[in-house]
């Protein structure tokens, strides 16, 4: 190892080198997403929407080689879904009040 090899001391740093950098941004790209997404669900339903994002690293060592495989994965809030009415009839169910 030479005096100039860069050695990764910051959480932060190892984050930043994973997948030559492709997970950090996507990452970045996830965490602008929910917010989008809970400002969209604010705006339109209200209430106090909430998001999840998991990062998981897994390690291997190896004959001093150390291989993370990262995963990442959000759960963004549903959508509430509105009631509809049907009314049930001898033929079946009909969108129109039979009476």
């Amino acid at each position: 190892m030479t005096d100039d090899t860069p050695i990764l001391r910051q959480f932060s740093q190892v984050l930043q080198s994973l997948e030559d950098g492709q997970f950090h941004q996507d990452c970045s790209d996830e965490v602008n997403k929910i917010s989008e997404k809970l400002t969209e669900y604010l705006l339109d339903h209200g209430g106090k929407p909430s998001a999840t994002l998991t990062i998981k690293l897994k390690f291997t060592a190896e004959k001093g080689v150390l291989a993370i495989r990262p995963s990442l994965e959000s759960n963004l809030p549903k959508i509430p879904r509105s009631t509809s009415t049907l009314w049930q009839t001898e033929k079946g169910l009909t969108p129109l009040n039979p009476k």
